[in-house]
């Protein structure tokens, strides 16, 4: 039942949500909003929205995720002056069902053994692209994870900022004890 009224109450948030998206294009020009006409997946549809867009960098935010008002800002800040790192983070606070604090640096050693970040990072486009994007995992459930994966095989590096730029959803739904096998490194 819950799993039923969860879905009953998706539609009503999407499309409020479109709704909600189609009056932030209006703001600014710069915004574009892609819908898809089907579902895609979270994969494709980040992929989409990378090869239409026209920046030099891409902010990947899942919808359900909150950003602080100073993150893209620092971030990109934090970019320009680190031009040789190909993706730049911050740590982030989880809530819903298991509430903590993700503050933990970056060791590539660990990276490859459990992902350490979440989706939510300024990325080059040109060095998502090089690796196949977000689409290029062979896995369904740890997308992002396979992308640092790739990322780090081609020697791209990230730059942490130190400071919760994000808060980060999690639901009972969505938790597994279990990681997908990624291709190793």
């Amino acid at each position: 039942r819950d799993v039923e009224r969860s879905r009953g109450l998706g539609d009503v948030y999407k499309r409020q949500s479109k709704k909600t998206l189609k009056e932030i294009q209006k703001l600014d020009e710069r915004i574009k909003v892609i819908f898809n006409k089907e579902n895609k997946g979270a994969p494709a549809t980040r992929d989409d929205g990378i090869n239409k867009a026209v920046a030099d960098y891409v902010f990947i935010l899942d919808d359900d995720d909150l950003l602080d008002p100073t993150a893209l800002e620092t971030s990109y800040f934090a970019a320009y002056t680190h031009p040789k790192v190909s993706w730049v983070y911050g740590d982030s606070v989880g809530f819903g069902y298991h509430e903590y604090l993700w503050n933990q640096k970056f060791d590539t050693l660990k990276e490859k053994k459990m992902n350490l970040l979440t989706c939510t990072a300024l990325i080059k486009k040109k060095d998502i692209q090089e690796v196949g994007g977000f689409s290029a995992s062979p896995n369904k459930s740890h997308e992002d994870w396979q992308l640092w994966i790739n990322l780090l095989k081609k020697g791209k590096k990230p730059l942490r900022m130190s400071y919760y730029t994000s808060w980060y959803r999690n639901c009972l739904l969505y938790t597994s004890d279990a990681a997908d096998d990624l291709i190793g490194v």
